[in-house]
């Protein structure tokens, strides 16, 4: 296990290396257009052109101009773009990972599990916008990261691998709203996604956010687990933006 965890981690620090390159920038422009035609990139959307990006890193966590995504006033908003893979309300301390594939909610949070009783979980594809913003009107408390593994989250990982994000690395962000409602936003790692990041620093918390205000980036891309005390009406699975209605 540690062998493997340490080739995943080399790996995914390779990665991390070239897509943090800015020279020669020829090169760098042409991956970044090569990147964006194969992966259907709408470039309309993105707040600065592509010629003005330094990195293919850079543009992987490019902003998005907030017309193209309206901030829904639902209980909770998507806090990234994705698809929602798996939805349900949490049983006995478990959620699904997908059919099948049931797992513990106090092992992924590395906390108590109590109160949890809505979940969605949407994995992003190299396309979407890879920042990650706040889902409620609330206060960011606590962060809390969890080393661990760098599997892959694609979908026959998913159906093969058991407890597949309590073994991958994470960031939590845990959220409260003034009427005691609580909110855990799970940001899991995979292979070639080592590193995550927050535009803002934990000496900063307390922090009081709004819906549709970033607070996280994924500097490559993966899986975002979201636990709500409430028991809401659950999203369709399928394609989803940020801000759009996630719990209802």
């Amino acid at each position: 296990m540690t062998i493997q965890r340490d080739i995943q981690h080399f790996s995914s620090r390779c990665v991390g290396w070239i897509a943090q390159r800015q020279h020669p920038k020829w090169l760098i422009q042409g991956m970044i257009r090569w990147f964006a035609t194969t992966y259907s990139i709408d470039l309309n959307e993105a707040n600065n052109p592509i010629s003005s990006y330094k990195s293919l890193g850079e543009f992987f966590t490019r902003s998005i101009r907030s017309d193209c995504r309206p901030i829904s006033t639902t209980p909770v908003v998507s806090p990234t773009d994705g698809v929602v893979i798996a939805t349900g309300y949490v049983d006995n301390g478990t959620i699904l990972q997908v059919k099948g594939r049931p797992y513990s909610v106090a092992e992924l949070l590395g906390d108590s599990a109590a109160g949890y009783q809505t979940y969605a979980t949407i994995y992003l594809s190299p396309r979407d916008c890879h920042r990650i913003f706040s889902p409620i009107d609330g206060t960011i408390n606590r962060l809390k990261l969890i080393k661990g593994c760098l599997y892959p989250v694609r979908m026959k990982q998913l159906e093969t691998i058991p407890h597949l994000y309590c073994r991958n690395e994470r960031l939590i962000t845990f959220f409260d709203t003034e009427d005691g409602h609580k909110l855990a936003l799970v940001a899991v790692g995979a292979l070639n996604v080592g590193s995550m990041s927050t535009p803002y620093d934990v000496s900063d918390l307390p922090l009081n956010v709004v819906p549709g205000q970033w607070i996280k980036t994924f500097h490559l891309g993966s899986t975002v687990v979201v636990l709500d005390s409430r028991r809401l009406q659950l999203p369709e699975t399928g394609p989803i933006q940020y801000g759009a209605p996630l719990f209802r």
